[in-house]
């Protein structure tokens, strides 16, 4: 009885050590502060370029600026700037370029993020999803929210400032579920 109950935790404790490094990884910029870096460069990150089970910060407490330029990337989660500590920004950019970021999970975009997508660009996040910062869609860019895009009070989701544009290349986003405090599924 006691070899059995023994040979049953070994197993328990193999198991446990073979699926620990399987799973979702926490990637931080740590990129340069106060000057634009690349997503694509893997020295800006702890743990390399972002890959499809990374939850990505990028809030370093400095000024981070972050070119998307992968041309295509998927990623688990994004949180995007943080608490406003008053010495802070973090904004991530598609530069005025054509750039796909899936988002498995949810966008946290705090207090001090702020996403610029000018070039249209198509960010999709597959969760519920957070705006605390500011969220600028223009030129044909694309946020897509599959569940409940909460847009926090003193929150900015502009979907175009540019109104004299043609209605063909106004930026959208859309929510498969809802928003908050208002809501506006396409402009």
């Amino acid at each position: 009885m006691l070899a059995r109950c023994v040979s049953r935790v070994s197993v328990l404790v193999v198991l446990m050590v073979a699926t620990a490094g399987i799973g979702v990884a926490q990637n931080n910029w740590i990129g340069p502060n106060g000057t634009f870096g690349n997503w694509s460069d893997p020295l800006n990150w702890s743990a390399g370029v972002p890959i499809s089970t990374d939850d990505v910060i990028i809030y370093s407490g400095g000024y981070d600026y972050v070119y998307l330029d992968p041309g295509s990337a998927t990623i688990n989660s994004l949180t995007l700037g943080g608490a406003d500590n008053g010495t802070s920004w973090s904004f991530l950019t598609d530069n005025g370029i054509a750039q796909n970021l899936s988002i498995n999970q949810g966008l946290t975009v705090g207090q001090t993020g702020f996403l610029y997508l000018t070039g249209g660009s198509t960010v999709t996040a597959n969760w519920d999803s957070l705006n605390a910062g500011g969220i600028y869609i223009s030129n044909g860019s694309s946020l897509t929210v599959s569940g409940k895009l909460k847009n926090e009070i003193g929150a900015e989701l502009v979907p175009s400032k540019a109104r004299a544009i043609p209605q063909t290349s106004v930026a959208a986003w859309t929510t498969t579920g809802t928003s908050s405090p208002t809501a506006e599924a396409t402009p």
